[in-house]
């Protein structure tokens, strides 16, 4: 009888587990990418082991036409958050193969590899029926002599034997997934996997986060953004100005940040900052006194928009801020437009000692 039971307990669990299978939903793709081939890719969300967001992968099974002889590559793909191809697997069984149905060699997927790491290959400009040259037309020096067809100068950049599923597969590996793959990441950006990003310190991946994530986490993450800022190259600096909420822009660890970093900015940029500057109603007085130093001797226009922004503060040395600022104009000759001195007559007013030294300026 106990063994009955057992055996009865057994099939219902085997039973359960089975239905369980079965019935367990299949993971559902992220979203899917159409190929320049016709090809629709089902591309897959893959986490870490924390459970966020770590790439895509995707399982491709191309067509390769060459010279009239169509065959099949089959593999899958892997990409970073931010759609950077990151490698391929293979099957053992279904080796990529080359012209004659030649299997690829372990060299040959080697070379494929860095083909497909590589962002700017020598033939990433040309089109695919560009990529052979007829006998017929073909210049001296413009063909391999080995394959008698391939355009010599896309050689290094090709498996030879196999030079368009190169192309083809490169282009599935950076052609516009990447685009897609960054929309579809866009939406993920939530806290933990943004710590996570800015973590690894990758100046691609912090660009993409800088640049996507919700103005709300800048507060957040802003010590790190930062120090990122003060190491990375000047654009993303300027994306930081580009972005950044007012309500910090005006506080004095981004103010003071802006001031030791002003030097590594584009004229654009530095204006740029200067507008957004003019919302912020409390800028510090080294912040004012620091931008009594950037006047451009013929950039009237530009030289306006520190003038304004200077007087329209209000600091509690403000009359001292715009002596200063007056005798910089002065000293140094820089042009202004009348509307700069109609500001600063007005706010000479109640100064006298501001009215003596605005003199000269005016007589520029």
């Amino acid at each position: 009888m106990f063994s009955y039971w057992i055996l009865t307990l057994f099939a219902a669990i085997s039973s359960f587990t089975a239905t369980s299978v079965i019935n367990a939903a299949p993971q559902q793709a992220a979203f899917q990418y159409l190929t320049a081939d016709s090809v629709l890719l089902d591309v897959y969300e893959y986490n870490d082991r924390h459970g966020l967001l770590e790439g895509y992968r995707a399982h491709i099974l191309s067509p390769v036409c060459e010279d009239g002889l169509c065959y099949e590559a089959e593999l899958d793909f892997e990409w970073d958050i931010i759609g950077k191809f990151i490698r391929f697997r293979v099957d053992p069984d279904k080796s990529l193969t080359k012209l004659d149905h030649v299997p690829f060699t372990q060299e040959d997927y080697d070379k494929l590899e860095k083909i497909l790491l590589t962002e700017s290959p020598s033939f990433i400009h040309l089109r695919r029926g560009e990529l052979v040259i007829p006998h017929d037309t073909a210049g001296e020096g413009e063909v391999d002599a080995m394959t008698g067809a391939t355009v010599k100068a896309v050689k290094k950049d090709m498996v030879e034997g196999a030079i368009y599923t190169c192309y083809t597969l490169w282009h599935i590996a950076n052609g516009g997934i990447r685009f897609n793959i960054q929309q579809h990441s866009r939406q993920k950006l939530d806290e933990p996997l943004i710590r996570k990003l800015l973590a690894r310190n990758e100046s691609g991946t912090s660009y993409f986060v800088v640049e996507n994530m919700s103005p709300a986490y800048f507060d957040v993450f802003l010590d790190e953004l930062l120090t990122m800022a003060g190491t990375y190259d000047a654009f993303f600096l300027e994306r930081m100005i580009h972005r950044i909420p007012n309500e910090l822009l005006g506080t004095a660890s981004v103010q003071n940040f802006f001031r030791q970093h002003f030097h590594r900015l584009l004229p654009a940029s530095q204006e740029e900052l200067i507008i957004r500057w003019e919302v912020t109603k409390q800028l510090d007085p080294s912040t004012l006194l620091f931008l009594t130093e950037q006047f451009k001797p013929q950039d009237a226009e530009y030289n306006h928009r520190i003038i304004k922004l200077i007087a329209e503060q209000d600091p509690s040395d403000k009359p001292e801020i715009l002596k200063q600022m007056v005798t910089v104009l002065c000293e140094r000759e820089i042009a202004v437009p009348p509307e700069s001195i109609i500001l600063l007559d007005g706010l000479a007013e109640q100064d006298r000692s501001l009215r003596k030294i605005l003199k000269p300026l005016k007589k520029q």
